[in-house]
């Protein structure tokens, strides 16, 4: 829903992976954190305090600084292929989306669990913290929740004839979009 209110209040841009800053993230976009944004209901209490919406309760980890073992961000990483981050250059994760880039808002992954400490993206299997009964929760662009099994996930219908990152790439077009930039 966070997602949703963010869209509507920005001209119908998917939420940010990243701003300009690590400190303009998703987490910090939705949650008003920082002051970027007024907040769109969802609690993050900055990357040392271990409450709030982006807390897993599985994840007995808490926040704090990756180099002491803790998660920098959040126990979720975004999608940075669909919300874009500024610095890569690979053609999908350099660009912002607006929702007119979606194809089907049911297949298009948003978040999902994350076992990386120090970032708050998600695109990568080995990224993904299975936590639940060797599963892993995947949040979906139209709202609803689904825990696969990383296999599943990689193995869905509906993945790109070929490529990298072809799970991630699921239910939006990875051509459109407008370069990510600093």
């Amino acid at each position: 829903m966070a997602s949703f209110l963010y869209t509507e209040d920005n001209d119908d841009w998917i939420v940010l992976g990243r701003g300009s800053s690590t400190s303009r993230f998703w987490a910090t976009l939705l949650s008003g954190y920082g002051g970027f944004t007024p907040g769109y209901g969802v609690h993050f209490r900055g990357q040392n305090t271990t409450v709030g919406t982006f807390v897993c309760p599985a994840e007995p980890v808490g926040f704090g600084h990756y180099n002491n073992g803790l998660f920098m961000y959040t126990h979720y990483g975004n999608n940075a292929l669909l919300t874009g981050s500024p610095g890569w250059d690979d053609g999908w994760r350099d660009k912002f989306r607006r929702t007119s880039c979606i194809r089907s808002a049911s297949e298009a992954m948003l978040l999902t669990d994350s076992k990386v400490k120090n970032t708050f993206e998600n695109s990568h299997s080995s990224y993904t913290a299975l936590r639940h009964m060797n599963r892993a929760n995947f949040l979906l662009y139209d709202g609803h929740c689904v825990t696969w099994h990383i296999d599943e996930f990689l193995n869905r219908p509906n993945l790109p004839a070929s490529g990298s990152y072809r799970a991630w790439r699921v239910g939006f077009d990875s051509t459109c979009g407008v370069k990510a930039t600093n």
